[in-house]
């Protein structure tokens, strides 16, 4: 039984990994939005930023 080339599990772990670090920062930002004790502005700042590591 194969269990495929190398280079495949390679590229797939690495899928794997990427959507779960948006499933974290989709995660975060939505946590942000929903917390009442954070000013408008360093909410926006702060989604702003977190946004700029999905591009």
């Amino acid at each position: 039984m194969s269990i495929g080339p190398l280079s495949e599990w390679v590229t797939a772990t690495a899928e794997i990994v990427k959507m779960i670090k948006v499933y974290s920062i989709v995660q975060h930002i939505i946590e942000i939005l929903n917390n009442d004790n954070i000013p408008h502005a360093k909410k926006e700042r702060d989604v702003e930023q977190l946004l700029q590591y999905l591009n």
